[in-house]
């Protein structure tokens, strides 16, 4: 069990070690511990906010150029398959 709960250490600490030298950080934060403990095992830490919960907001509603300009797009490119299928048939 000894030699369990040693692995268990090393592996997070080597694994907080690397995403903390991944993100250029002379020191491992509390937040690399609780990445590579949720992450990699499942162990959800309390701490005041989540780091990496997804966000609330509303998705922006998309407007009607956007929805134009996507037609545009798609409309060239089944004219561009179109020409292509031409040229291969002769």
């Amino acid at each position: 069990l000894m030699d369990m709960a040693t692995d268990f250490v090393h592996d997070v600490t080597s694994a907080s070690g690397r995403l903390a030298k991944h993100r250029r950080a002379t020191q491992v934060d509390a937040k690399d511990m609780q990445l590579v403990l949720d992450k990699s095992y499942g162990i959800s830490v309390a701490a005041k906010k989540k780091l990496h919960a997804p966000s609330n907001k509303p998705k922006p509603a998309k407007t009607s150029v956007h929805m134009h300009r996507v037609a545009l797009k798609r409309k060239i490119l089944t004219a561009v398959h179109a020409q292509k299928k031409k040229a291969n048939k002769t």
